[in-house]
């Protein structure tokens, strides 16, 4: 994700109550709100993913409390 430096003064970053998992999809609902988003087809991105919730119990909490969070800040709709 790339976002203008003066979009992110005027609605925040990161929400330092999602600790892990949801934090990117908290601030592009709060990007969208406001602005639109721009599709740029000639960037390759690649994120390797290591999976730690499929290991770890406490890592599983961790995403079920981000997703309850992240709902009850945007309401509990299918985007």
């Amino acid at each position: 994700m790339l976002f203008r430096r003066k979009h992110l003064d005027e609605i925040g970053y990161f929400d330092e109550n999602i600790f892990m998992y949801l934090e990117d999809a908290d601030i592009t609902l709060r990007m969208s709100k406001k602005y639109r988003a721009i599709f740029y087809p000639y960037v390759q991105i690649f994120h390797y993913w290591a999976k730690g919730s499929h290991k770890s119990v406490k890592l599983i909490l961790i995403a079920i409390r981000s997703a309850i969070y992240l709902f009850n800040k945007h309401g509990w709709k299918l985007f």
